[in-house]
């Protein structure tokens, strides 16, 4: 839940990992308040991006999961 908190508040998900984390500034959705009229859909691709772009994100909270909730 804290990661969609982080989401609905528009503050985006940053995946740190000393082994495998995302780049410094790297957030996925900062700036964009996400809600539930939101495309589901759109937005596990965005997080798929994310993951190619940065890396998988290795948590229990990858960006595509997180949009799931």
């Amino acid at each position: 839940m804290r990661q969609v908190t982080k989401l609905v508040m528009g503050e985006g998900i940053r995946y740190e990992s000393k082994a495998y984390g995302w780049p410094e500034n790297c957030y996925f959705l900062k700036g964009t308040k996400v809600g539930p009229t939101d495309d589901i859909l759109k937005l596990m691709d965005l997080g798929r991006e994310c993951e190619d772009n940065w890396g998988r994100d290795h948590g229990k909270s990858c960006c595509c999961c997180v949009v799931l909730v």
